[in-house]
Formats: C-alpha cells, sequence, structure tokens
C-alpha cells in the first residue's frame, strides 16, 4: 500500500460546481459538460 496525501480539488473541479451552484441549468452543464467529463 502507498502513502497518498490528499492535496485539494483541482481549480478547474471547484470552478466547475462554483459556476453549477450559480446556475443548476442544463443549458449550463452542456456548456460545461467537458470540464465535467475530465475534471470531476
Amino acid at each position: 500500500m502507498t502513502d497518498t496525501v490528499f492535496r485539494g480539488w483541482p481549480e478547474e473541479f471547484q470552478r466547475f460546481f462554483i459556476g453549477l451552484e450559480l446556475d443548476n441549468s442544463k443549458r449550463y452543464f452542456e456548456a460545461h459538460r467537458d470540464v465535467y467529463q475530465t475534471a470531476v
């Protein structure tokens, strides 16, 4: 077993969820689907 250290969430991960909180619509999600698929 290797020791791993959690270094926080990537910035794009945080920006995605902040944006989603401000605009929880399908339009926002579809416009940012690529970020969701790569960062989340």
